[in-house]
């Protein structure tokens, strides 16, 4: 799952889903939104989840 985040740690409402998707066991990336603003990992969920770049993630992705 992708996770477009700014710059603020709450979780919010529209996020659910990933929340749904770590607990089915689904890998959670967070993206920036901006590329001027690096992404933050939601308050309880930074261990849980890999915070990366757009570009980083295209790249892994292409990788495979």
């Amino acid at each position: 799952m992708v996770d477009v985040r700014g710059a603020d740690e709450e979780l919010t409402i529209r996020e659910y889903g990933v929340v749904c998707g770590l607990r089915a066991g689904r890998p959670v990336f967070v993206v920036e939104g901006d590329p001027l603003v690096p992404p933050v990992a939601p308050v309880g969920l930074a261990s849980r989840v890999t915070v990366t770049s757009v570009d980083r993630l295209a790249g892994a992705i292409a990788s495979r």
